[in-house]
């Protein structure tokens, strides 16, 4: 055998011996320390399969796979394919059986798949470049005990799947059997008792992130429906609901209303003069704030700008006031997008 191929095999039996070890050794951590574990793994687990590749190359060149077909070319390209797909699978399960509330499958996977196959591949591998290795094994018996570790380790991960994707199916139709929480419950008596009449703003108040999802997609499905939904809005927008206006606009409405342009961009206008308001007043901005409101004007600008509105002074008015925080970073995410809409040569309402 080359000496190239012994470390690396050898290297590959140190690894899989580590791993098991710190396996077993982390199986009493618990939070952090148990995701640090996660990605040692993730890190050190490549090193053994890296190593077996070189050694796979060594094999391929001696002959060790030439009954998968004559081509030398084709024989690497499924040796590694397999190689690869094993590779991958190992690191997923020896990952995901660390969790204490693994199935049992799963763990069976991981064994398999992360320690027995390495092993499997190791000696199969070292056989195949130097015989002598095993001399009592014919190369049927080697060729047989390589296809069945793999066609277990197929097996054992096919189940390990199928068992975690009912375990998901069954928390989820638990969770959808499950009777509301108080909260949901009060909250959808008051939607209840809303009257379709109500003003606009007492339906937005159910459309918040914060409530539950029964009474946002309810409150929703009641305020798209409004006949006069447009005006309402536009009304909004220029009085001290605009906060809710806006953001129902953004994110819960698919169409871009031109009558809604111009009230959008007063009321974008007035958002920057509270940012800039809030800034003069010696406010210590940390290097998130104002991102919602610098990504709410670009993205609506987006959507609005054009003949009938131009939303470049909008944005300007946002720039002016991020400006204000002086070296601070404030909003650097929509800020850079803000930046790049005001550079486009493209942003011509005409």
């Amino acid at each position: 055998m080359t000496t190239v191929a012994t470390i690396a095999l050898a290297i590959a039996v140190l690894v899989t011996a580590l791993l098991y070890v710190a396996q077993r050794s982390n199986a009493r951590l618990s939070g952090p320390d148990r995701a640090g574990a996660a990605i040692v793994y993730f890190m050190v687990a490549p090193f053994r399969w890296l190593a077996l590749a070189v050694a796979l190359g060594v094999a391929i060149d001696a002959g060790g796979f030439a009954w998968i077909t004559l081509s030398t070319a084709a024989q690497a390209i499924l040796v590694y394919i397999v190689h690869l797909a094993t590779g991958v699978g190992s690191v997923i399960f020896l990952v995901v059986s660390g969790d204490r509330g693994a199935a049992t499958p799963m763990r069976v996977a991981c064994g398999l798949v992360s320690y027995l196959l390495p092993i499997v591949l190791v000696v199969y591998t070292g056989w195949a470049i130097d015989p002598a290795i095993v001399p009592w094994a014919s190369p049927a018996l080697m060729r047989w005990i390589l296809l069945g570790a793999l066609a277990v380790a197929a097996i054992a991960a096919a189940t390990a799947a199928l068992a975690a994707s009912r375990a998901a199916a069954k928390r989820r139709a638990e969770a959808e059997a499950a009777p509301p929480d108080p909260f949901t419950e009060r909250r959808l008596a008051e939607l209840k008792a809303t009257s379709p009449q109500a003003p606009l703003w007492q339906w937005l108040d159910f459309t918040g992130d914060n409530e539950p999802r029964a009474v946002r997609e309810a409150a929703l499905a009641a305020v798209a429906a409004r006949p006069n939904l447009h005006a309402e809005l536009a009304e909004l927008l220029s009085g001290t609901w605009r906060t809710e206006a806006l953001a129902h606009i953004r994110w819960h409405m698919t169409d871009s209303p031109q009558r809604l342009a111009i009230p959008v961009r007063d009321a974008l206008l007035r958002v920057a003069q509270h940012m800039r308001d809030r800034l003069d007043q010696d406010e210590t901005p940390y290097p998130g704030r104002f991102e919602l409101e610098t990504g709410q004007a670009v993205d609506l600008a987006e959507r609005f700008h054009g003949p009938e509105a131009d939303f470049r002074p909008v944005l300007a008015a946002t720039r002016d006031a991020l400006d204000r925080a002086g070296g601070r970073k404030v909003a650097p995410e929509n800020r850079r997008r803000l930046d790049a809409w005001l550079r486009s040569d493209s942003r011509d309402p005409q």
